[in-house]
């Protein structure tokens, strides 16, 4: 299930785990993802968060794709994908608020809105790549601020080995893991 097709050695060996259903990419084959996270039962008890489906940039259409999905993914923690909009609603239900939405989106106020709404819960934010985005989410405040992980893809355009040489030097700065997420486009 990871991104990068790896195997799943880590999570084998206890690291934590999060798992996107990779619908930004509007190709999701939803038997699939619940196919691949049944095989990962077993190691619920190291996962973060599943993602349930959502429509990228359209927080409204998500959250009625939230509410017609959330329950095939029992037994697992749920994220709620939010989405550009999401501001003028209310976060369903969930364990762990994944911030998705567009790049203008995600830079803006609305975003942290919606991170400070979501204190108390997991929070993750997709497609942080470099220090600029990493930065802008590290002073969110709070105690609560300490528990939020995100992701990105760079490994995909720098390579495994340049992105982790790029990652020690954020890495060592006083911020958020870097957590290395999973999606349902391994499966295919």
């Amino acid at each position: 299930m990871p991104t990068t097709h790896r195997n799943y050695d880590g999570i084998k060996n206890g690291l934590v785990w999060g798992a996107d259903c990779g619908a930004y990419n509007g190709k999701l084959n939803i038997e699939k993802y619940l196919e691949g996270l049944e095989a990962l039962k077993k190691y619920k008890n190291t996962c973060l968060f599943v993602t349930v489906p959502d429509v990228i940039g359209d927080a409204k259409e998500t959250i009625k794709l939230y509410n017609e999905t959330v329950n095939l993914f029992k037994g697992f923690p749920v994220a709620f994908v939010a989405q550009d909009g999401q501001e003028n609603h209310k976060i369903p239900p969930c364990d762990c608020v994944f911030l998705g939405g567009t790049t203008a989106w995600k830079m803006s106020s609305h975003a942290i809105k919606i991170i400070k709404q979501a204190y108390g819960k997991h929070i993750h934010i997709g497609r942080v790549n470099y220090r600029k985005r990493y930065r802008n989410f590290s002073g969110i405040g709070g105690k609560e601020s300490e528990s939020w992980t995100c992701d990105g893809t760079r490994q995909r355009f720098e390579g495994i080995d340049t992105a982790i040489e790029g990652w020690k030097e954020i890495m060592e700065e006083p911020l958020a893991p870097f957590l290395p997420l999973f999606d349902s486009n391994s499966f295919s």
